[in-house]
């Protein structure tokens, strides 16, 4: 399957799950996953109107970012950052779906108001209860949200999940949930928070069907790695 065709069909199943929510597709940002994925392959993806692509290690995102830096692209860094990894990144067209902790937020504003600008962010919560996932704890949320608007050059977006590895559709349909109504409480609480971040190749349609306004697809698109 090509990569023309991969993104045709996960924009159509976008546009039918958005339908049963009650939204339209357009209300769906789709951030197509990059990640071990050519500089061709994303070129490719551009060129089929894709704007937002997803990257899990700072190394690949700086050598594609260099590659590609006259185009529009927005990188989505989805994967855990080391504090020490942020000077890498914190001067390039970002936005931070994976802020697990006080320490990296501290990081990010730091090296982000060096270069005056700010950093658009997600809280990553573990609601699946994994130990391989990152994230903070659900009832941290709130006390790492209040925190985070203490600082500058950072603007905390939304909540961020990655759903169980599970075939069990039940439990991948719990944690969506639960990350679901942690969102709604924290968008009561802010203008700013507007993103909840939920689903991948295996479960973004469900994702959609609690609440996702970003899913993140990459082998659907790409094939696989």
């Amino acid at each position: 399957m090509s990569i023309e065709e991969g993104l045709y069909h996960v924009k159509d199943n976008i546009a039918k799950a958005a339908a049963l929510a009650g939204k339209a597709s357009c209300d769906i940002k789709l951030v197509a996953v990059s990640k071990f994925k050519s500089v061709d392959d994303i070129k490719c993806a551009y060129e089929l109107g894709v704007r937002d692509f997803g990257e899990n290690y700072i190394q690949e995102l700086c050598e594609k970012y260099s590659v590609l830096e006259d185009k529009d692209i927005l990188w989505h860094v989805i994967g855990p950052i080391q504090r020490n990894k942020v000077k890498y990144i914190a001067d390039k067209n970002i936005f931070v779906q994976s802020l697990d902790r006080l320490s990296l937020a501290e990081e990010l504003s730091k090296h982000a108001v060096k270069h005056e600008r700010i950093i658009p962010a997600l809280i990553q919560v573990n609601t699946c209860g994994e130990d391989t996932k990152s994230g903070c704890e659900p009832g941290e949320l709130f006390e790492l949200f209040e925190q985070c608007n203490e600082l500058s050059g950072i603007s905390i977006q939304g909540v961020m999940t990655i759903g169980p590895n599970t075939d069990d559709e039940y439990l991948v349909e719990k944690c969506f949930e639960e990350t679901h109504l942690l969102f709604e409480k924290l968008k009561s609480t802010s203008q700013n928070v507007k993103y909840l971040s939920m689903g991948m190749t295996n479960d973004y349609e469900l994702a959609i069907k609690h609440g996702a306004n970003i899913v993140r697809v990459g082998r659907a698109i790409f094939g696989a790695r």
